[in-house]
C-alpha cells in the first residue's frame, strides 16, 4: 500500500514489487480492493502488470479470514446434488 501511494503517476510494476520482497502482487492487490481501495491494473510488454492507486476508501471494509469466508460461502451455496439420486 505504502509503495502504491508512494509511486503515485508511475504506478508500481509487478517487477519493481519483486524487489521490495513484495510476492504476489495480484493477490494483494484484490485484497485492497474487497477493502474498498481503487486500484488499476495496466498490462504491459512481456506480461508484466503496472498497478496504480486511484482512490482510498474513506470507511474501509473489513477482509475476512479464509475461515469467514469459507462459513459464508458454505452458508449460501446449494449442494452439488441436492436431491439427485441414482
Amino acid at each position: 500500500m505504502r509503495l502504491l501511494r508512494q509511486r503515485g503517476a508511475q504506478g508500481l510494476s509487478s517487477l519493481e514489487a519483486l524487489r521490495f520482497a513484495i510476492m504476489r502482487l495480484p493477490n494483494r492487490t484484490s485484497e485492497l480492493r474487497k477493502i474498498g481501495f481503487v486500484i488499476e491494473g495496466r498490462s504491459e510488454a512481456g506480461g508484466v502488470m503496472r498497478y496504480f492507486l486511484r482512490s482510498e476508501p474513506k470507511n474501509p471494509r473489513p477482509l475476512l479470514s479464509y475461515a469467514e469466508r469459507s462459513r459464508e460461502l458454505e452458508a449460501t451455496a446449494l449442494p452439488l446434488f441436492l436431491g439427485v439420486r441414482p
